[in-house]
């Protein structure tokens, strides 16, 4: 498993209005879709959430956060992973619909 330290770039909401972290990451360290990564939130605490990022795009990751706990843009986040198999989508799948078998 593969440790990147990163810095918070900014705070936001996602497209269905959950609150986000967005973090830079190195260019070669690729995420797929389906694969979690586990993140030390606290600060060398140990202690690693595991979180499923919500955009994944090259050199930048969008993780859900808890707002009250959440740490303040400059703040060093330690990045384990990433965890999991994922999944590649087929190039010429244009739209996919994901769903859910539990409440949110």
């Amino acid at each position: 498993m593969r440790r990147i330290q990163t810095v918070i770039h900014s705070l936001g909401l996602d497209a269905l209005g959950t609150p986000v972290v967005r973090l830079r990451t190195p260019e070669a360290w690729v995420v797929a879709p389906g694969q979690a990564i586990l993140a030390d939130f606290l600060g060398a605490s140990g202690l690693l959430t595991p979180v499923f990022p919500c955009e994944i795009e090259r050199g930048l990751l969008a993780l859900p956060v808890d707002a009250s706990g959440c740490p303040a843009p400059g703040a060093r986040l330690d990045l384990f992973g990433p965890v999991g198999v994922g999944f590649q989508p087929p190039a010429a799948a244009r739209r996919w619909l994901l769903s859910s078998t539990e409440a949110s």
